[in-house]
This record gives C-alpha cells, sequence and structure tokens, in this order.
C-alpha cells in the first residue's frame, strides 16, 4: 500500500525534475490539513530552489481549473482536493501542463502521463483513517529532497 504510494511518488518526481521550469502554480484546501499542505509544499518547493504561486481555495471550482489550465507548459500541484475529480482536472488540461495531485479523499484513476494522482485512496489507505493530506505532502516532500 504505502510503497506503492511511494513509487508512484517517485515517478512524479522524475516528470517534475525532468521539467526545465522552476516555478509551481500550488492550489490547495483552505481548512487546517490543506493550509497544513500547502506549508509543507511550500516550504519545500522553496528550498529546493522552486518559485512558488500559492492559492488557498474551498474547492477547485471549474472556472479556476479553466483558468489555471489553459496556460501550456506549467507544473501545477493540487493539494487536499482534486483526487475525485482528476479525469476532469485531465480533460481540462488535455496533457498541456504537469499536474501533481496530493490528496487522501475518495479518487478517481485517471490514465494520463500529465496528471498523477497521488492520493491515497487508490492505493488501499483510507483517507479518513490511514493518511491525511498533510501526511501525503510529507512524503512528497521527503521524496523529493532526498532525490
Amino acid at each position: 500500500m504505502v510503497d506503492n504510494l511511494i513509487d508512484a511518488m517517485e515517478e512524479a518526481i522524475v516528470a517534475l525534475k525532468n521539467k526545465s521550469l522552476r516555478k509551481v502554480t500550488l492550489l490547495h484546501h483552505n481548512d487546517t490539513d490543506g493550509l497544513s499542505s500547502g506549508t509543507i509544499l511550500l516550504n519545500t518547493f522553496q528550498q529546493i530552489g522552486y518559485g512558488v504561486s500559492r492559492f488557498s481555495l474551498e474547492k477547485p471550482y471549474p472556472q479556476v481549473l479553466e483558468k489555471i489550465l489553459k496556460e501550456k507548459g506549467q507544473i501545477i500541484i493540487f493539494a487536499d482536493f482534486a483526487g475525485k475529480i482528476a479525469p476532469l482536472i485531465s480533460a481540462i488540461n488535455n496533457g498541456n501542463n504537469l499536474v501533481i495531485i496530493l490528496d487522501h479523499h475518495p479518487a478517481e484513476k485517471v490514465d494520463d502521463e500529465s496528471v498523477f494522482n497521488l492520493d491515497g485512496e487508490l492505493y488501499g489507505l483510507k483517507g479518513d483513517r490511514d493518511i491525511s493530506a498533510s501526511t501525503t505532502c510529507y512524503l512528497f516532500a521527503e521524496d523529493i529532497i532526498r532525490r
């Protein structure tokens, strides 16, 4: 379970590090878990030399998704939401950007090389019992720093 999630995180990190862009757009939930997730990711990306544009939202509204995903060549990270709407994100993104989703809520798989849905629910972890978004982000952060 956790090993499979870590393996998937490593694939996303390879894709991330293969991008020459050193700027991340970070969208996260505006509750305690989301704010903690956003802070973990903000600090990690700044530590490894990335610029970060950070947005705290109640949820990823379709209008926000369309605006964020319309540009090409970006690195976009969703934390503590979006696992369930990964297929919608994939459709709007149309392969234009690298998208990484770090979540723990019920999720939908997506078969898209540009969208990494790193939601514990997809790897046998229950989001209400086994893992939080901030833990997911912490595991991702530890892995990205090690690489």
